[in-house]
């Protein structure tokens, strides 16, 4: 029986690893080489503790040497089955069961994805964090998206910095009252852009799908998608994935997590 499992191996899952190799513990660390993608895939990170400024493909690089240098093993197994027995745990992970006095769930959080061209331009003017990449479009002209009125003060947050915000609340009693902020009925269906975001398609209230960019597609450098509440929620007739927030050059609510 092993001293604990990790199942994770994002920064928290590997901020365990080295703290149990430290106290000489052991453990079984379930996860994929890669890491985080989250992580390799941000633009820019200014807010992780002594990296002042880099890449996410630089942070995941320092997360590898460390790996190696600390001489952690990863076992890419498939969890499917955890289950607490008494005063252990016991974990299922292709097909072979494991056991361990603690367990540490160290998964992160999964973004739902609802638009076309997320994934793709994900760290190129698509982001998750409103306060972690806000301050990269600042005085730009954005778009933000968000179900959840509760997510509104991020949306606020971006509106200070930004020179212009487009809107898509996906529910009907916005508070948002900013001079530099439009709102829009529209329902996002797509982020445009090949390298980087250049606008949004969205299907008009009430009528066929349209193409709709800013005025100077030039203008819009990123899309802001950002994490709001459980798992799935219903807004104006339709189901959408709750973890959302969206701007056009920043975000809202999310996070690298």
């Amino acid at each position: 029986m092993y001293d604990c499992i990790i199942i994770g191996t994002g920064p928290a899952g590997l901020s365990a690893a080295l703290n149990l190799k430290t106290y000489k513990k052991s453990f079984v660390w379930f996860g994929s080489k890669n890491l985080s993608d989250k992580v390799q895939k941000a633009e820019k990170i200014t807010n992780y503790p002594g990296f002042p400024e880099l890449t996410g493909q630089e942070l995941f690089s320092h997360f590898t040497d460390h790996i190696q240098s600390a001489g952690l093993d990863i076992t890419e197994k498939t969890v499917t089955n955890v289950m607490s027995v008494g005063t252990y745990y016991m974990v299922l992970a292709d097909n072979e069961v494991y056991e361990a006095k603690t367990l540490i769930l160290a998964m992160g959080v999964m973004t739902a994805k609802l638009l076309k061209g997320e994934d793709e331009l994900l760290g190129r003017g698509v982001s998750y964090c409103a306060t972690c990449d806000g301050m990269f479009y600042k005085d730009k002209e954005i778009a933000v998206l968000c179900n959840d009125p509760k997510y509104e003060h991020e949306v606020e947050y971006l509106a200070d910095l930004a020179a212009k915000v487009t809107y898509f609340p996906m529910f009907s009693d916005s508070q948002i009252k900013k001079e530099n902020v439009t709102i829009s009925k529209d329902f996002p269906l797509e982020i445009k852009g090949s390298d980087r975001v250049t606008g949004i398609a969205p299907v008009p209230v009430g009528s066929r799908q349209r193409k709709w960019t800013l005025r100077e597609a030039n203008r819009l450098s990123a899309v802001s998608l950002s994490l709001t509440a459980a798992s799935a929620m219903r807004s104006s007739g339709r189901e959408l994935p709750c973890q959302w927030g969206f701007t056009v050059s920043a975000a809202p609510s999310a996070a690298v997590v």
